[in-house]
């Protein structure tokens, strides 16, 4: 698994992605970042997922530490004008990869 994406009508809660990352790489650790859009939750590994918040609800994002890290340092090497956010990366989600967030609320 280098990258999953998932999407659907009701937007994400945490103990939904917990769940979800849990069946890919077991524990999460509690580390995470917020941004405007988003909260990224680092693996012990390096790996990463982002689960969006306000019109990016629907999507979640788990990457690889493979991935992660290829991604930062492809970012590294972009001009400012160039450096693109990551809700780009979450609205590949949002066009329909991958199983939806349960419908009807977290078990």
């Amino acid at each position: 698994m280098q990258i999953r994406y998932f999407s659907g009508k009701n937007p994400w809660t945490e103990t939904r992605a917990q769940d979800v990352w849990r069946e890919q790489f077991g524990d999460l650790s509690n580390k995470k970042k917020e941004e405007e859009n988003l909260l990224i939750f680092d693996g012990p590994n390096g790996e990463e997922m982002l689960m969006g918040k306000g019109k990016y609800s629907p999507a979640l994002l788990i990457q690889s530490a493979r991935m992660t890290k290829i991604r930062n340092l492809w970012m590294q090497g972009q001009p400012a004008e160039f450096q693109t956010r990551r809700e780009n990366d979450l609205d590949f989600s949002l066009w329909g990869f991958g199983p939806a967030p349960l419908e009807g609320g977290d078990k």
